[in-house]
């Protein structure tokens, strides 16, 4: 099964009960992207780096691909 999600980042509001895990792991997701490293007491790995908002998009993808292959 091959499933395509858009994640935007605008403002949203919590949904503290999701009715479906999909909607659960898509609120994750945007909550970490939308999230700069540091910012997170007691998390501060969480988020993504924020040098990282005005590169284009081959950047972001190398560097994204390069943490996500080296936390295995």
């Amino acid at each position: 099964m091959n499933n395509t999600f858009t994640i935007s980042s605008p403002s949203y509001s919590i949904d503290w009960s999701p009715k479906t895990v999909v909607e659960e792991v898509l609120q994750n997701v945007s909550t970490i992207i939308n999230t700069q490293i540091g910012t997170v007491p007691y998390a501060r790995k969480l988020g993504v780096n924020s040098s990282l908002v005005d590169s284009p998009k081959p950047n972001f993808y190398c560097y994204s691909n390069t943490r996500n292959n080296s936390k295995n």
